[in-house]
């Protein structure tokens, strides 16, 4: 799926027409088993690589997220490889109670983290 998402040029060119930044594939290897590998452009020249994004930065991670997302809502070829609508996060292949629990995980994930960051240790 990552391979198809990545050399498939219809898909690069929306997200390069929506100002979706994202490395640009200069090769792929594909063996059996379903191992591959990628190597794409550096962007740590223009990018920096935050291990947890700082609370300020929150707006233009939105914007991209939403630009990204965006950019194929309704709208991906009828003939690509990519996985079916979802069926990477099916609620059904969810183990039971997970649901549930994500609140809880959320800020069990946040109280873990509130040392290392303002950005968790703010109220919910």
């Amino acid at each position: 799926n990552e391979v198809a998402f990545l050399t498939d040029e219809r898909l690069q060119s929306a997200l390069r027409s929506r100002d979706v930044r994202v490395p640009e594939t200069a090769r792929v290897h594909v063996t059996e088993g379903k191992r591959f590998a990628i190597l794409t452009e550096s962007m740590s020249e223009s990018h920096v690589l935050l291990p947890v994004h700082p609370a300020p930065r929150t707006p233009e991670v939105i914007k991209w997220l939403a630009r990204f997302h965006g950019t194929f809502h309704g709208q991906i070829p009828g003939d690509h490889s990519l996985w079916d609508f979802g069926g990477h996060v099916h609620l059904d292949r969810r183990a039971p109670g997970e649901v549930e629990l994500l609140p809880s995980s959320i800020s069990n994930f946040c109280k873990a983290f509130e040392g290392q960051s303002a950005f968790f240790a703010r109220s919910e």
